[in-house]
């Protein structure tokens, strides 16, 4: 940790949640504990949930009237009665019911209507009293009764007459100064002040004005911040301090107990992961995840007993190379896609564990096998080195160069996204996006679209259903509609 001021003492240690350890975006805006403890964190991209040990994710679903009305979220509030309050950027309120685990949308100001929320974003949520939350959007202040949902619309003037009213000064707040730009402030149990900048944490301990602590993201230290620019902070009923920052995530101190949760590679640690550059991840239930490495083959995290059980090409377990790329749940048994090894499948249950090689016709056992994606009953196969093969059942077909007619012009597959109702999206390096519909094959390239770069590594569903493609040379999105890509590099 980085201190600008001296001394040991000055010294904490930050653990740090993010997309990770299941955190739905790497920057949150808002964060609250509620009665019964759960930790919520608001960012762009969902609402999360965290137990002290997992996290649910609550997203925008349009084909559920009880699910999250945006997934942007901007301010989070807990009424005296236990229900989450969380504002939106676009879609005014939510709340959330425990006992029914469902949203409730307010209802927002249309025309010339004088009832309902005024705005659809919420900047701010903040508890008047046990009948009153009190809303702060962008065209102005609102009154809502929690019993009836009613909204007010009230004058700043009228708002500062009104006895204990709560601030609202820490959203207008946001200065520039020496110190960079302050986002979020406040002061803890103890009698600390925390400032929030775009340029890290500034600690001011109590009774003393000078010689204050900063807190700052150091490379070589895993134990310092994520990130410098913080966006939201809070202290729970137990005294840790929580800290929401842009692309970093979230970062947790406990003064009672600092421990990093955080893994690296233990190749000669028995019960340790056994490599430090992970690809990939699958959940198989709340207690258990199977993790995918570059160098050090397949392990099995029990997060329960903290213990990690490690399978690699010099165990006896078949594995047939140890850079695991992606892993799936297909017909009741998992499969391990390998750069180098081709397709094995296994079975969790079974003890000692045996990988076995899923025979694809055309596909040898040491092909270098980048992406697996299941559609239903199908199977696809992204092969960097022999194209694109579907499984169904236990026929393959194989979509590459060589097979005349299916418009598919390169053996270099890196990944494949969507489903049958909309048609497989499939990435490829050096020949752009391919679309697999019912008629055929549709290719998107450098030289028939503005696609900045060939080379696509991801390719990714949008809320709003456009298309999101991680190339070599940056982001691209893709308005399905126009046939229009725009890039973020």
């Amino acid at each position: 940790m980085l201190c600008r001021a001296h001394g040991q003492l000055n010294r904490i240690r930050f653990s740090r949640i993010s997309v990770e350890e299941g955190l739905s975006q790497s920057s949150a805006f808002a964060m609250v504990q509620d009665s019964l403890g759960y930790i919520w964190v608001g960012t762009f991209d969902g609402l999360n949930r965290y137990n002290g040990y997992e996290i649910s994710v609550y997203n925008h679903n349009p084909k559920d009237l009880y699910a999250l009305a945006d997934n942007y979220i901007q301010a989070l509030c807990v009424g005296d009665d236990g229900r989450i309050w969380i504002g939106t950027n676009s879609q005014g309120i939510c709340i959330y019911d425990h006992s029914t685990d469902q949203f409730t949308q307010l209802a927002i100001r249309e025309g010339k209507s004088t009832s309902g929320l005024s705005g659809r974003s919420v900047l701010t949520l903040k508890r008047f009293n046990e009948n009153t939350i009190v809303a702060l959007t962008e065209e102005g202040i609102n009154l809502i009764d929690v019993e009836t949902n009613r909204c007010e619309t009230i004058s700043a003037t009228e708002y500062l007459a009104m006895k204990d009213a709560p601030s609202l000064l820490s959203y207008f707040n946001q200065k520039d100064g020496d110190d960079g730009t302050i986002s979020a402030e406040f002061i803890d149990s103890k009698g600390d002040q925390w400032v929030g900048t775009n340029v890290g944490l500034k600690r001011i301990r109590k009774g003393v004005t000078t010689d204050a602590v900063w807190y700052t993201n150091e490379l070589s230290d895993p134990f310092s911040l994520s990130a410098n620019e913080i966006t939201c902070l809070m202290e729970d009923r137990g005294g840790v301090l929580w800290v929401g920052t842009s692309l970093g995530g979230v970062c947790k101190w406990d003064r009672q107990n600092e421990k990093l949760l955080l893994y690296r590679g233990e190749p000669y640690n028995l019960k340790g992961l056994s490599g430090s550059k992970v690809r990939c991840f699958y959940e198989e239930n709340e207690q258990q995840i199977w993790i995918g490495t570059v160098d050090g083959g397949l392990n099995l995290w029990n997060r329960k007993t903290d213990i990690f059980v490690n399978w690699s090409t010099e165990s006896e377990s078949g594995l047939n190379n140890d850079h695991i790329r992606d892993i799936v749940e297909w017909r009741g048994k998992y499969l391990v896609a390998m750069d180098g090894g081709g397709v094995q499948t296994f079975d969790p249950k079974e003890r000692p564990l045996r990988f076995r090689e899923l025979v694809i016709d055309g596909l040898p056992s040491d092909a270098r096998v980048w992406d697996l994606h299941v559609d239903g009953s199908e199977l696809w196969i992204a092969s960097y080195d022999y194209g694109l093969f579907k499984l169904v059942n236990d026929s393959s077909i194989s979509y590459n160069q060589n097979d005349k007619g299916t418009g598919i012009v390169t053996e270099k597959i890196t990944c494949i996204s969507g489903d049958s109702e909309l048609g497989i999206w499939i990435g490829t390096f050096g020949n752009g996006l391919y679309h697999k519909t019912i008629t055929g094959f549709e290719n998107w390239n450098s030289k028939n679209s503005n696609l900045s770069d060939e080379r696509i590594y991801a390719v990714v569903s949008g809320i709003d259903g456009e298309l999101w493609l991680g190339t070599k040379g940056g982001l691209n999105q893709f308005d399905l509609a126009q046939k229009h890509f725009t890039s973020y590099s």
